[in-house]
């Protein structure tokens, strides 16, 4: 449930003193859900960016991932037009998850059903968790983050099949 400015007030303690040789970051979806405007949504980007090009050059900043909700889709693009006027800058890798994820299908990734209600997001208990994607979601945000940012290439459908073998190192 943590916003840009939670994030930023725990930023130094929990994250920099560790002196992490790369920072990778991704938040908004609880910005858009908890009532942050869009405007108050980029200036926390800009702040998080800023610091870690700083202290920590070529981070990585993600967008969040499109949902599997279309209005809440929609809704989100107001703040991902105000953070997108904030880049490419220099010292950030950039990953744009949800223009990434707004082009797949939904329904692949989005299968979680929640068993407790959440006003704030417009879930009932049972509903589908339109907001966190199942396995597969993550592996693809993976395979996202592993091409665009290391030049890797990493088949995240072979990842699951082997990873749900049961193997230790398949």
């Amino acid at each position: 449930g943590a916003t840009t400015a939670d994030l930023l007030d725990r930023l130094d303690q929990d994250v920099l003193s560790l002196q992490p040789a790369l920072v990778i970051a991704s938040t908004g979806k609880n910005d858009l859900h908890l009532g942050c405007s869009p405007h108050d949504y980029a200036e926390g980007v800009r702040t998080l960016t800023d610091r870690l090009a700083e202290v920590c050059p070529d981070s990585v900043f993600m967008t969040p991932l499109a949902s599997g909700k279309a209005e809440v889709n929609t809704h989100f693009v107001a703040y991902a037009e105000e953070m997108l006027h904030l880049l490419p800058k220099a010292g950030i890798q950039f990953v744009d998850l949800f223009h990434e994820f707004e082009k797949l299908s939904p329904e692949r990734f989005f299968t979680f059903k929640t068993p407790v209600a959440n006003e704030y997001v417009g879930f009932q208990a049972g509903d589908i968790d339109f907001i966190h994607p199942n396995q597969l979601g993550y592996a693809y945000v993976a395979k996202i983050v592993l091409e665009h940012v290391f030049g890797l290439a990493f088949n995240h459908e072979l990842f699951l099949k082997n990873n749900n073998t049961g193997e230790m190192y398949p």
